[in-house]
């Protein structure tokens, strides 16, 4: 998560394994309003990653995510309600 102006968060990595750890998805998702604070200490990206990186917007994660998402696959992730509700997934099966 990034802070934009407004105090609104915004998801700018999404990444996604499977039980077996297989990586199927690690985008970057670029913020639709400006960044006050990128929050680097936290997760490691900075501005210059964005810039540099072919990125995604908010909805393309939405769309990648809920295209991963099968009636048996179950959430499981640090705060990862909070992450669906800036994502605006509502998704029943998170586990913490």
């Amino acid at each position: 998560m990034v802070e934009c102006i407004g105090n609104e968060e915004q998801i700018v990595q999404l990444c996604v394994a499977d039980r077996d750890c297989k990586k199927l998805a690690d985008i970057l998702v670029k913020p639709s309003r400006p960044v006050v604070d990128y929050r680097t200490p936290v997760h490691g990206i900075t501005a210059q990653d964005l810039n540099r990186a072919a990125y995604c917007t908010q909805k393309d994660a939405q769309d990648n995510l809920v295209e991963l998402l099968t009636p048996g696959t179950i959430l499981v992730g640090h705060t990862l309600s909070h992450d669906l509700e800036i994502l605006k997934i509502s998704y029943p099966r998170v586990g913490v």
